[in-house]
């Protein structure tokens, strides 16, 4: 239930993101070029949108084992270190984004504090900073799920394609 919830959810925001950026700049380039003006705003909203839609796309690549490097790590390890490797890769990964999601929570709420405003849109900026720890929290619990599936003894991560098939994260 969890894992559909967030699947759909990661799935909406990166999608969104994706769309509102290039509507807003497709826009700006459109404006420019006709009307000689910039819409200062969408910069804004494209740069705040991008780093939304990487923070949720490295949730969902951490959900799907993206990451190559520990992927053959792993694969070239023996199979009695490959379930250390796992581990080691797991704490490693939940200890950047315990920083990042630590960090961007104490600029977020810095930012909410000062009420700083965004300057073209005049919008709280906490609103756009908390895509990092939101982000973060969602690596954080993809990253224990995908630890979780790996340790059992009949389970792997799975290619997107049989993923698909078995329904497990759809």
């Amino acid at each position: 239930m969890l894992n559909r919830f967030l699947t759909l959810l990661e799935g909406t925001i990166v999608i969104g993101s994706f769309v509102a950026m290039m509507c807003f700049g497709f826009a700006n380039v459109v404006a420019r070029y006709f009307l000689h003006v910039s819409l200062a705003f969408s910069i804004e909203l494209v740069i705040n949108l991008g780093v939304l839609m990487t923070m949720v796309a490295a949730a969902i690549g951490v959900k799907h084992g993206s990451h190559l490097g520990f992927e053959l790590i792993k694969e070239k390890a023996p199979k009695p270190l490959q379930r250390a490797i796992v581990t080691l890769i797991t704490v490693g990964t939940v200890l950047l984004f315990t920083v990042l999601l630590h960090y961007g929570l104490q600029s977020t709420l810095a930012e909410l504090r000062a009420g700083q405003t965004t300057p073209a849109m005049g919008v709280p900026k906490w609103i756009f900073s908390a895509a990092i720890p939101f982000g973060s929290l969602l690596c954080i619990v993809r990253s224990c799920q995908v630890f979780w599936l790996e340790m059992k003894p009949t389970s792997r991560i799975l290619p997107d394609s049989e993923i698909r098939e078995r329904g497990q994260f759809a």
